[in-house]
């Protein structure tokens, strides 16, 4: 019987992503990705793509939500939230893992009360052997291009408190 603690990353049969002129009316909204190479990750998902894309990110959600003790999780892949865009990170098959998720993280809009309407990054998990080696860092840009100034959601992990402090980007104490 497996255990609690046992990670078994999800496995897509295919690391195609919808395709790119679909996204265009969508990303057209939030700007122009500018001339400069960025890094996407490997996996783009929305409520149109293929249902094991879409289950694959929710299994990654599900790992965040067991390791961060959430109550819910933050990603269902039967969800019709129209305008989220998740991502998933596939591994490089160096060891016959290719096409194996081994992380993700959901952008979601978010229309608050106080502050003005804008993109969200509403939760992010990476499989522990794929932490601190630049992944996140790479594709920052790419985010950045694509979002804008998003804002990441609270409560944040004691890596991505770090991570977002190395940037400048850690208004107060929000960590928790």
């Amino acid at each position: 019987m497996p255990s609690h603690y046992d990670i078994k990353l999800p496995k897509i049969t295919s690391h195609e992503t919808i395709p790119w002129h679909e996204m265009e009316a969508q990303w057209e909204a939030m700007g122009p990705l500018g001339t400069e190479q960025l890094h996407c990750p490997g996996l783009t998902v929305t409520y149109k793509s293929p249902a094991n894309h879409r289950k694959a990110i929710e299994q990654i959600a599900r790992y965040f939500r067991r390791e961060f003790h959430y109550d819910f999780v933050q990603y269902l892949a039967n969800e019709e939230d129209t305008k989220a865009i998740s991502y998933g990170w596939l591994s490089s098959g160096y060891l016959g893992e290719s096409n194996t998720v081994t992380g993700g993280c959901s952008f979601r809009w978010r229309e608050w009360s106080d502050a003005p309407a804008g993109w969200s990054l509403s939760w992010i998990w990476m499989h522990p052997y794929c932490r601190n080696n630049g992944l996140l860092s790479k594709n920052w840009p790419f985010f950045v291009a694509r979002f804008g100034e998003f804002h990441v959601e609270t409560p944040y992990s004691p890596a991505m408190a770090a991570f977002l402090n190395k940037r400048g980007l850690l208004k107060g104490s929000q960590n928790g």
